[in-house]
């Protein structure tokens, strides 16, 4: 039967589906396998992969979990953005983030300073206060980002500390240049998985809002507790992410700090709170 299922496409794709949200072979209900089947085709391979890494069928409503979280009103947006350049096919996702942030940030002309609020929710379409509205409308196992249309996107997010909301709408901002504009995707989620697009995300997040060059020239050799709370404040992120920035580059031992990327994986309350502090 197995041998059979990898003959037909079909067959693959439901063992697969199953398998990424927890069924054995053949175990899924029907109802909702043809369910999960029907959004992979809407919204995409990938999008279902990252939304399965988080356990969306822990629960007794798994169709319902991700129903809602598509069908959720979200904030209408029209990004406009440049077109990152091409990538080889061998490159670390991480060193990949790492070099569209810098190209990105050249060319909105960001300067040497922070990213203000503004200009990151321009480059989604966005204002700043349909942000916070959204933000504070209800509690979301993961943030999306997808077309409503040829013109039109649909940002749902899910952070609500504002130093948290920053580092969320950078990673969104990353995800649309890679996933959307560069890959053609149809929709993207921003989740606290250890995937690799998850760890594009947040490298790309870090390196566009905390640039480690100008991190590292602001700190001027002191590495002190108080001087990486200083950077946070300046570049308007986390402590976290200071010293994972630092730590990935290393600038700073690995052992000052438990926290780094692209090989952390946080999971469960602290990670849905804090995205890395982020």
């Amino acid at each position: 039967m197995v041998l059979a299922d990898l003959d037909d496409p079909e067959e693959r794709r439901y063992r697969r589906i199953e398998a990424q949200f927890g069924f054995d072979p053949e175990e899924c209900p029907d109802a909702l396998l043809e369910y999960l089947v029907a959004i992979e085709e809407e919204k995409g391979e990938d999008v279902i992969a990252e939304l399965a890494a988080v356990g969306f069928c822990q629960n007794e409503d798994c169709a319902g979990s991700i129903r809602e979280l598509f069908e959720t009103p979200g904030i209408e947006a029209r990004p406009e953005m440049p077109r990152l350049p091409g990538r080889g096919a061998d490159v670390e996702p991480w060193r990949r983030a790492k070099e569209d942030a810098r190209f990105l940030r050249q060319s909105v002309h960001v300067g040497s300073g922070a990213v203000t609020d503004d200009k990151l929710a321009g480059l989604l379409g966005l204002r700043q206060e349909s942000i916070e509205a959204d933000a504070h409308a209800t509690r979301r196992p993961a943030a999306i980002l997808g077309h409503d249309d040829d013109n039109r996107v649909k940002v749902a997010t899910r952070k609500r500390h504002p130093i948290a909301r920053r580092f969320e709408m950078a990673r969104l901002v990353g995800g649309f240049a890679d996933e959307i504009v560069r890959d053609g995707s149809s929709w993207l989620a921003s989740t606290d998985s250890g995937t690799v697009r998850q760890k594009y995300q947040r490298a790309f997040a870090a390196e566009f809002l905390c640039p480690i060059e100008l991190l590292i020239g602001f700190l001027d050799g002191d590495m002190s507790d108080s001087a990486i709370e200083d950077a946070a404040s300046e570049f308007v992120v986390s402590e976290r992410v200071v010293e994972a920035q630092l730590i990935n580059n290393h600038a700073l031992p690995r052992m000052k700090s438990d926290y780094q990327w692209p090989n952390l994986s946080m999971t469960g309350s602290d990670a849905a709170a804090s995205d890395f502090h982020a």
